[in-house]
């Protein structure tokens, strides 16, 4: 039996069989190999662009009580999340009354601002409701070294001159001196502060200060008195501190007042002072001549002074 043709057939088959498994390996590795190049061009991909809101800035100053312009505002993109009452561009501003002072380039808050037909520019809007507003004109000196601002808390205190007190109490103006200083108010708003000048006894113009406080129509009363029976000043308090105190006032005798006796220690006497065992005490010696004849004195150190 002649078994050449059939080995022929066999060798064939297995070198076909081998053909196709290396193609099948080289289309694997290919697809492989493409499969991992995709990889990094997924990990390189751009992240999405954030979603950008528009709100709304001081493109100039705006003062507490003024109206808010369009030439006023300006705008720019923020990523969320916006600051609290943040206003978006589209928001209706124009026209609001500003309840604080806001800084150019600042962002506009929904908190800075008054909306409606009751939004009217100027003082009034600051004066909280039951209050009323009172200007009293300050220099340095009364306005704290020009250290009070608007939203401050100031006690008020009046110094009333010894003539008027001694007419108002019917007291004789010669007798003693009766200035009195009163703390007259406590704990008063300073709604806001400007200057302006003013000309003294026909002098050169100087700047003077105008303070506009918040009180009740009860102390506007009482202001409206001091303003002219006295000089009155500003204490600052610090904005934490609402304590409100008994009324004091002081007097010309408060200050004449005589001081307290202050105890001063005795000084030790050193020759007073014991000496160690077997120390004399310190002496000197003194050369007395009677006639021409010497003599020698020696002193201690109780008498050498």
């Amino acid at each position: 039996m002649n078994t050449r043709p059939f080995a022929s057939i066999l060798i064939g088959i297995a070198l076909i069989g081998s053909s196709a498994l290396i193609s099948v390996l080289s289309y694997l590795q290919l697809q492989g190999n493409q499969d991992r190049g995709a990889m990094p061009q997924i990990a390189r991909a751009e992240p999405a662009a954030p979603r950008l809101v528009s709100v709304l800035t001081a493109r100039q100053p705006i003062k507490r009580g003024e109206r808010v312009t369009r030439e006023a505002l300006s705008e720019i993109r923020m990523e969320p999340p916006l600051p609290p009452g943040a206003l978006s561009a589209n928001t209706a501003v124009i026209d609001a009354v500003a309840l604080n002072d806001i800084a150019k380039g600042q962002i506009v808050l929904e908190g800075s601002l008054l909306f409606g037909e009751g939004a009217r520019p100027g003082l009034s809007i600051l004066v909280p409701e039951g209050l009323r507003a009172v200007a009293l004109r300050v220099n340095d000196e009364v306005s704290v070294g020009n250290f009070v601002r608007p939203n401050d808390r100031v006690d008020i205190h009046l110094v009333l001159p010894n003539d008027r007190v001694a007419r108002a109490r019917g007291e004789d103006i010669r007798r003693g001196d009766h200035t009195e200083s009163r703390l007259l108010l406590q704990n008063v708003l300073i709604l806001s502060t400007g200057e302006t000048l003013a000309s003294l006894d026909g002098q050169n113009a100087i700047r003077m200060k105008n303070i506009t406080v918040a009180v009740s129509p009860e102390d506007a009363l009482l202001l409206a008195i001091a303003k002219d029976a006295g000089e009155f000043y500003l204490a600052l308090r610090n904005s934490a501190d609402e304590a409100v105190i008994e009324p004091k006032w002081a007097h010309m005798e408060d200050l004449l007042a005589p001081l307290p006796a202050v105890e001063i220690p005795d000084i030790p006497n050193p020759s007073a002072m014991p000496l160690p065992a077997g120390m004399e005490p310190p002496s000197r010696s003194v050369t007395i001549y009677r006639g021409v004849s010497p003599s020698v004195t020696k002193l201690l150190s109780d008498d050498a002074s």
